[in-house]
């Protein structure tokens, strides 16, 4: 029996599926030569179809046992693909010895049984044909699974709110598997459980508690920088920014996030103090009270924009970012046909009390919006 190794180098120059003849001459010690022997072969490059996650082995506090994360270290993992091929396992420390696993095909649907702890990690799960190849490799978590995931940490500024001199919002969690996100759901107590079926835990450097709750839990933790103040809660990642007044500038601070396993990451949230406070002049308590006067009279959503003009978003600040008053005198002025070239056309917001029920013969104007009008126009 003579073992023919074909190169790798002249190899990868073959098509594949292509037909090969291999032309194998041999000698005796003498010299002479033997009738050269046609040897036909296949060229075999291309591995099977890349399988597919079925289900894995989950805790009973799994929030989503459908996932491809797990907090058993020795899971059952069910995969499908092609039938009849070999199981390839490539963990966080290489390939797994197939004694660790048992592994049953039943046409295609493999039940891969791990029989000893295994490491914390991503695993890919791979099939083998009788040539040695394997699938190719794809995006996504398609044929991974994890076991005792990290949860990434980040914040959600759709969830931002600012008002009355400080921002509020909340920070969420999610994983990552070979590039693909899986958000982490928050549970309807606000908490959170990540997708091992672990609690979840905020932390912030250099923080104290100042609030605590049953079994003396912290609540609410604080930290400050250079007199900005960050108070979070440490269950469900809601948080308060406070700068310190008459600044601009950016405060930063290192919040975290950690399951019962120990696993944790980090993330720096950066605040600008000017995005914050109010910069117009008039208190954000008395914007507040006016923001929920108009609010009551139904026109808020036509005072919606950037009403103080610094290039940010209302929403984003507090409701009401600039107010006028005016007398009645100077809306009779700007309607005034002698007069009304010479006023400024800027729009302003004007809020009217009269004491009186309003009287047409008095000929009273207000402004709405910058367009001016008389009463029952």
């Amino acid at each position: 029996k003579v073992d023919i190794t074909i190169p790798t180098a002249i190899l990868s120059n073959l098509a594949d599926g292509s037909s090969q003849t291999l032309t194998v001459t041999t000698s005796d010690l003498a010299g002479n030569a033997a009738t050269p022997y046609q040897v036909p072969f296949t060229v075999d490059k291309t591995g099977p179809a890349r399988p597919s996650f079925v289900s894995i082995t989950s805790t009973a506090t799994d929030p989503n046992p459908a996932d491809p994360f797990t907090g058993v270290v020795n899971p059952t993992v069910v995969i499908s693909g092609q039938a009849g091929q070999t199981i390839v396992i490539h963990g966080p420390n290489g390939i797994v010895d197939p004694s660790n696993y048992n592994v049953v095909d039943n046409k295609g649907i493999y039940t891969i049984t791990f029989i000893t702890n295994q490491a914390s990690g991503s695993y890919q799960v791979n099939l083998k044909d009788a040539n040695g190849n394997e699938n190719a490799d794809g995006p996504g978590a398609q044929n991974f699974f994890n076991i005792d995931s990290v949860p990434v940490l980040y914040d959600m500024p759709n969830k931002r709110s600012t008002a009355l001199g400080s921002t509020f919002g909340n920070l969420g969690v999610k994983n990552s598997l070979n590039g693909q996100t899986f958000n982490v759901p928050q549970q309807p107590d606000n908490t959170w459980i990540d997708l091992d079926g672990e609690t979840l835990t905020f932390g912030l450097s250099g923080s104290t508690v100042i609030a605590t709750g049953q079994n003396n839990l912290p609540t609410m933790i604080e930290a400050s920088v250079n007199g900005a103040s960050l108070k979070l809660d440490p269950r469900t990642g809601a948080y308060t920014y406070t700068p310190v007044s008459n600044t601009d500038r950016l405060d930063t601070f290192i919040v975290t996030i950690r399951d019962t396993s120990g696993n944790q990451t980090q993330l720096k949230l950066v605040f600008n103090s000017r995005d914050t406070l109010d910069r117009d002049g008039i208190g954000s308590i008395s914007e507040s009270v006016l923001a929920g006067l108009i609010n009551q009279s139904g026109n808020a959503t036509n005072l919606l924009g950037d009403l103080n003009q610094d290039g940010l978003p209302d929403s984003q600040q507090n409701s009401v970012s600039t107010l006028a008053w005016r007398k009645v005198a100077d809306f009779q002025t700007a309607t005034d046909s002698s007069t009304a070239a010479n006023t400024d056309p800027t729009a302003i917001i004007c809020i009217v009390v009269n004491a009186t029920a309003f009287d047409p013969a008095l000929g009273y104007h207000e402004f709405l919006g910058g367009i001016p009008r008389k009463h029952g126009a």
